[in-house]
């Protein structure tokens, strides 16, 4: 039981950083469901009909985007989701090589050791472990 939990938990958690947007020519862009559909089918589009640009909207504002760069930013959002499946499946391997003693414990001091000493939690293990691939895919 305590291993689904973990691991319901955990999917929730990638659910969030994977529809919390990614940063794409100094603005963010949405990262949900929809979202990324609609960067697939902008791409398309200017493929097939030979338009130039588009306005494309982010957060925080409007940019005009050229066929290239919608390509970039379909690739850079790609990755991010990408990450986010790959970090959630290696922490929940983690998750199932550990014994139930220490499931048990993990419950009382997440990823942290017996006297509370840096304890680390899921989320915090979840977004570290995203934000260190993410920044080594822009190197």
């Amino acid at each position: 039981a305590l291993i689904t939990s973990y691991k319901s938990q955990l999917g929730a958690i990638r659910k969030v950083r994977e529809f919390g947007g990614v940063r794409f020519n100094g603005m963010i862009a949405d990262t949900e469901k929809q979202d990324q559909n609609s960067i697939s089918n902008t791409v398309l589009v200017l493929e097939k009909t030979g338009m130039k640009s588009v306005k494309f909207k982010f957060r925080d504002g409007w940019q005009e985007l050229t066929l290239d760069s919608l390509i970039l930013l379909a690739s850079k959002v790609a990755t991010h989701v990408q990450i986010c499946f790959e970090v959630e499946e290696a922490i929940a391997s983690k998750l199932r090589s550990m014994t139930l003693l220490e499931l048990a414990n993990l419950k009382e001091n997440p990823f942290g050791n017996n006297q509370g000493e840096n304890v680390v939690s899921l989320e915090v293990m979840y977004n570290a472990a995203v934000d260190q691939a993410e920044e080594s895919m822009e190197k």
